[in-house]
């Protein structure tokens, strides 16, 4: 559909950094504060290139905060979409929150497969059915 496309996987050794789990994405940025957060800004911007952005967060409440204000700045821009997942029960950062509180996202909750469900899926996945 012409969408550039990028993932990232947050998780809690990356969170000890600022913008840890978007580093494999960005430029060396030689800023601070709010100066960092443009500036990575317009360079995830810059990797779509002109086209629209489909970002993908894994585990977003592991995010540190200036990722997780990044990813919530990105996902007001008008061409770029953000995916994230969020498990249920653990804290998650109040940009996070926000992305649905305010309407920049839908939450849709998804609960545990059951075990008919697991081999179903399974069986798709590898072309046919799997022993116990």
């Amino acid at each position: 559909m012409g969408f550039a496309t990028a993932r990232v996987s947050a998780t809690r050794a990356a969170a000890s950094v600022p913008l840890g789990a978007l580093a494999p994405l960005l430029p060396s940025l030689d800023a601070t504060g709010i100066d960092l957060l443009a500036r990575a800004r317009d360079a995830l911007l810059d990797r779509a290139a002109g086209r629209p952005m489909l970002l993908f967060v894994d585990d977003a409440h592991l995010l540190d905060e200036a990722s997780a204000m990044l990813v919530h700045q990105l996902a007001t821009d008008a061409n770029l979409f953000v995916v994230a997942t969020v498990r249920n029960g653990e804290p998650v950062p109040d940009p996070v929150i926000a992305l649905w509180k305010d309407g920049h996202a839908e939450r849709v909750e998804i609960e545990p497969l059951g075990e008919d469900e697991c081999d179903r899926l399974l069986a798709v996945a590898l072309g046919g059915p799997v022993e116990g």
